[in-house]
């Protein structure tokens, strides 16, 4: 799987992600599209790809394709997020809030459903309360109307953020100001 300038990116990555889940992929296959996917996560557009393949219909990508594009989404906001512009950050915060009110945030499957909250977790971590002031209410108001499953959604990525800000075990990743920020935010709601 050799990806050349004009190769579209999107159904390469496509293919990379069948493959490197399928037992018929030799190990051979299988390190080059491991390969293809870190170098996928070094570059911007891995964002919107990876978008793209979350809104297809399970028709085209089964859950097993959607979790791992989840987990990469996720490893390529944290590596990605100090290096965005103002534009792009809010492009990501945008992102999340759209794969909350998808219909994968009502997924059968609660794997699907935990890395949603981790993702919106990790922006939330990284925006509230000074960028993104009205995180808490918009959750209350989306978890009023909402189903279960995505109610799940919200409360482990509210638990998450508080956990992350609290206790002593998790929050280590969170500087000190910004684990204060993020109670002191929570505690004014």
């Amino acid at each position: 799987m050799n990806a050349n300038a004009g190769a579209d990116s999107y159904g390469f990555t496509l293919l990379a992600l069948q493959a490197s889940l399928s037992s018929y992929t030799s190990k051979p296959e299988r390190e080059q599209c491991d390969r293809y996917i870190q170098e996928l996560k070094q570059r911007e557009e891995c964002m919107s790809i990876m978008s793209r393949i979350l809104a297809e219909d399970e028709s085209v990508c089964n859950q097993y394709i959607k979790m791992l594009s989840l987990s990469i989404l996720n490893d390529w906001i944290k590596m990605w997020w100090n290096k965005l512009p103002e534009q792009g950050k809010v492009a990501v915060k945008q992102l999340a809030l759209d794969l909350l009110s998808s219909n994968l945030a009502i997924h059968e499957n609660a794997s699907i459903r935990t890395k949603i909250a981790v993702i919106l977790s990790n922006v939330v971590e990284r925006v509230f309360p000074q960028y993104w002031p009205t995180f808490v209410k918009e959750m209350i108001e989306l978890w009023v109307s909402s189903p279960f499953a995505r109610q799940d959604v919200i409360l482990k990525a509210l638990e998450t953020v508080i956990v992350d800000s609290v206790d002593a075990d998790f929050n280590s990743a969170l500087p000190t100001l910004r684990r204060q920020e993020i109670v002191a935010g929570i505690v004014e709601m």
